[in-house]
């Protein structure tokens, strides 16, 4: 009989937010939920909404969860996400869609629960594709009906990773049954081997027509799934998220993506941005003076800089970036699609700053912040250009590790992903996601560009640097695969 109390269906989608770090552990949960991390309040605010159950608070991946970058202590997002399955209840659907039961009278409730009940005690012989050989056919021969398909929709959503993993497990039981079997073939007489030709073509023609049914069945699922995505409320379910968040967290859209997206890996590219104080360019002695800086320094600054980022671009060895990677670690080899440079002011207070755009499809632990550290250390110290350059050799070098207070994490690019032509819906923001991320940056950037903050930050960290004390790295979790 259908569970009348479940009142929600899951969908999979990939929530993007941003945030100001400042006063959080880095964006990854951890372990210890005392710990106050951006993933641990996205997960409150997701289960305060009831769009996740709280019994998954410390088991993520039960929730189909998947993170797209790990920003460290004190890193900003413009815009980082996640993925994850949302249980989708009536309060988040449109008003007047027909799966809303509150729109309904009780007779027209009750006659649907009669009418599903049915469906399910008619359907002996519906099984799983891979369980019934290939047979996905009722008593006269045509396929499930719609109702079967809808009914088999809502309850077995929750079982599409555990449906996986069983396909998996068969296909590995299967080479290996091969495996066995072809050692034999050499024992076995010439009409032995006949009769195990025909029986493995007879074997690849039902597994063919298993493979059809199941293609089909799971198509039809899709489209009823995609039929039924209609009727969410998408904007409803980000107005509750963002009650339901701290002031310094917000979401900025939600999109609905297949069944196998993964964020981390369907992510192309990754687009930061670090904000460095121009004075930071100075020599020593100006900066602790505050010496005010002339036109001529500004275009002098800006054209070596860019020279300095330009040697980034390409492909290149950062283990001397990062920490606890060996040299001939492979995981060290990093692909910058683009690095730009751009001088802005503050227009509240009239400081300059260099923006650093940096386009990669991953970054290694405080790749970035190295990477700042490394234009500072060379122009500070007045290093030439190959010194630069030896960084990317094997031998070990110490680079200035730069404060977390300049980056953040722009944008997540999609482009492969995008182009398919079976997913729910492009990750593409429209006019109102850009307003949101619009709204998002004057946050982040009026929290990095702020006077007191940026005059104490880095003028510390030059005293630091000067006097031999590098930065404390934190002793958190590292992830081979990015982020700062």
């Amino acid at each position: 009989m259908i569970q009348t109390k479940r009142n929600f269906f899951k969908i999979k989608v990939a929530i993007f937010f941003g945030y100001n770090g400042k006063g959080y552990h880095g964006s990854q949960s951890q372990k210890d939920q005392n710990i106050k991390t951006i993933e641990k309040s996205l997960f409150e605010g997701l289960i305060d909404s009831k769009l996740i159950s709280e019994t998954h608070m410390g088991e993520l991946k039960k929730a189909g969860w998947g993170r797209g970058a790990r920003t460290d202590k004190g890193v900003h997002a413009l815009c980082n996400g996640v993925n994850v399955k949302l249980a989708i209840s009536e309060e988040y659907l449109m008003r007047g869609s027909p799966l809303r039961m509150d729109d309904k009278n009780p007779e027209e409730i009750q006659k649907e629960i009669q009418e599903k009940n049915e469906i399910l005690l008619e359907s002996e012989q519906y099984k799983k594709p891979e369980e019934n050989s290939g047979e996905q056919q009722n008593a006269n021969g045509n396929q499930a009906s719609e109702k079967e398909i809808k009914s088999q929709a809502i309850e077995e959503e929750a079982a599409d990773n555990d449906q996986e993993i069983a396909e998996e497990q068969e296909e590995q039981k299967e080479g290996e049954k091969n495996l066995e079997e072809s050692k034999k073939v050499e024992d076995m007489t010439e009409e032995e081997r006949q009769e195990r030709s025909r029986r493995l073509q007879q074997e690849a023609e039902e597994n063919r027509k298993k493979k059809e049914v199941s293609k089909a069945h799971h198509k039809q699922l899709q489209e009823f799934a995609n039929e039924r995505r209609k009727h969410i409320d998408i904007d409803k379910i980000i107005n509750a998220l963002n009650s339901n968040l701290p002031a310094d967290i917000r979401c900025v859209s939600i999109k609905q993506v297949s069944r196998k997206f993964d964020i981390r890996t369907h992510c192309k590219y990754r687009v930061y941005e670090y904000l460095m104080p121009l004075f930071m360019y100075q020599k020593y002695d100006d900066i602790i003076a505050g010496t005010p800086m002339t036109e001529e320094f500004e275009q002098k600054t800006m054209q070596r800089v860019s020279t300095l980022a330009d040697k980034f671009k390409g492909t290149h060895n950062y283990h001397n970036y990062t920490r606890q990677m060996k040299a001939k670690d492979p995981r060290c080899m990093r692909y910058i699609l683009d690095m730009k440079t751009e001088l802005i002011t503050n227009p509240q207070n009239g400081m300059k700053f260099i923006r650093f755009t940096l386009v990669g499809q991953s970054f290694v632990y405080h790749q970035i912040r190295k990477m700042m550290g490394m234009i500072c250390m060379m122009i500070q110290e007045d290093y030439p250009d190959n010194f630069m350059d030896s960084s990317f050799f094997h031998n070990v070098m110490r680079i200035w590790l730069a404060p977390a207070h300049g980056l953040f994490l722009n944008r997540m690019r999609f482009d492969s992903y995008n182009k398919k032509p079976e997913i729910p819906e492009p990750i593409e923001f429209d006019k109102i996601e850009e307003d949101r991320l619009r709204e998002m940056r004057d946050i982040i950037e009026k929290a990095v560009m702020n006077e007191e903050d940026v005059n104490a930050i880095y003028k510390q960290w030059i005293k630091d640097v000067k006097a031999g004390n590098e930065l404390a790295e934190e002793n958190e979790s590292v992830s081979g695969d990015m982020d700062q």
